[in-house]
C-alpha cells in the first residue's frame, strides 16, 4: 500500500491537539520523505508539513524554529498564487494558508488581506471565515475578530447555529479585553436566545447561558453527547475565567481537552489557554 500523504497529515494533526509534539513531528518527517511527480502536488503537501510544523513549534514554545517553517511556507505559497492560470478554488485554499500563516508571524494586516481577497473570491464558502475568525478571537486580535464576524453573519455561507458559536467568542473577546459587548453579536444572541423559548436546540441553550439565562448546572445537564459536554465546560470556562475564577476555569478547559472534540473550534481554543495560561487581554503573535 502507498503511503498517503493526508494520512500523515491527520495522525500529525491528532498528535500535535494532543500535545504529543514530538509525535506529530515524527508523522510530518515521513511525510516529508516522501516524493511527487506531479509539482502543485509536491508544493501543496510541502506547505502543509511546513504549517504544522511551524504551528507544532509555537505551541512547543520553540518559536523561532516555527517561524522559520512558516516563512518558507509563505515563500512557497507567494509562487503558488503567482501562477496567473490558477483555478479560483485553489487560489482561495492557498489565500486562506498565508492568511493563516500571516497571522501567526503576527503580520495582521498582511493575513487580513489575504482574507479579503478570498471572500471577494470565494463570499459563501465557510471555511473562508471559520479558520480566520477562530485565530482572530483566540489570539486577541479584536478589530480583525469584528470585520470577520459581520461578513461572515451577512454571509450565505453561516447558518443560526454558527451565528450564536461566532458571536458568544465575540462578546467572550470584548469582556476580556474590558470592551462593551458588540452591539451586532449581542443582539444576535439576544434575538436567537429568544426564538428558543419555541425551539430549543443545542446552539440556542447556548445563547442562553451566554446572555446569563440558563445557569452552567441546567446546561451541563442538557447536554446529550460528548461533544455538547465539551462546548458547556468551555463556554462556562470562559466565564468563569473572565470573572476572576482562574482556577476553576483551568479546570474546565482540562475537561474540554479531556473530552478529545478535536475537529472542534473551542479544543483548539482551550489547548491555546492552557498552553499560554492565559485569556489574552491583548494581541498575541503566536
Amino acid at each position: 500500500i502507498d503511503p498517503q500523504p493526508g494520512a500523515f497529515v491527520l495522525l500529525a494533526t491528532i498528535q500535535m491537539r494532543r500535545g504529543e509534539f514530538e509525535r506529530a513531528r515524527a508523522w510530518l518527517a515521513k511525510l516529508d520523505k516522501l516524493s511527487f511527480e506531479d509539482q502543485l502536488a509536491r508544493y501543496d503537501w510541502q506547505i502543509r508539513s511546513r504549517m504544522l510544523h511551524g504551528e507544532i513549534d509555537q505551541l512547543d514554545g520553540k518559536h523561532q524554529a516555527g517561524n522559520e517553517q512558516l516563512v518558507e511556507a509563505k515563500r512557497q505559497l507567494d509562487t503558488l498564487l503567482g501562477y496567473p492560470g490558477l483555478d479560483d478554488s485553489l487560489r482561495v485554499e492557498f489565500l486562506a494558508r498565508r492568511a493563516r500563516v500571516h497571522f501567526m508571524l503576527g503580520e495582521v494586516d498582511l493575513a487580513m488581506a489575504d482574507y479579503r481577497d478570498a471572500r471577494l473570491i470565494a463570499p459563501g464558502k465557510l471555511d473562508v471565515y471559520s479558520g480566520p475568525l477562530t485565530f482572530a478571537v483566540s489570539h486577541g486580535h479584536f478589530d480583525a475578530a469584528i470585520e470577520i464576524y459581520e461578513e461572515a453573519i451577512s454571509s450565505h455561507a453561516v447558518d443560526d447555529d454558527l451565528i450564536v458559536y461566532f458571536s458568544l467568542w465575540l462578546v467572550d473577546l470584548a469582556a476580556r479585553q474590558g470592551k462593551p459587548a458588540p452591539e451586532l453579536a449581542a443582539a444576535r444572541l439576544q434575538a436567537l436566545a429568544n426564538e428558543g423559548r419555541d425551539r430549543d436546540p443545542w446552539s440556542l441553550k447556548l445563547a442562553k447561558h451566554g446572555i446569563g439565562e440558563l445557569e452552567f448546572d441546567s446546561l451541563i445537564g442538557a447536554a446529550t453527547s460528548a461533544r455538547e459536554r465539551s462546548e458547556a465546560y468551555f463556554y462556562e470556562g470562559l466565564r468563569r475565567w473572565r470573572s476572576g475564577q482562574r482556577e476553576a476555569g483551568l479546570e474546565l478547559m482540562r475537561k474540554v481537552l479531556a473530552a478529545a472534540m478535536m475537529g472542534d473550534f473551542e479544543y483548539e481554543m482551550a489547548q491555546n489557554y492552557l498552553i499560554w495560561n492565559e485569556l489574552p487581554k491583548t494581541a498575541r503573535a503566536d
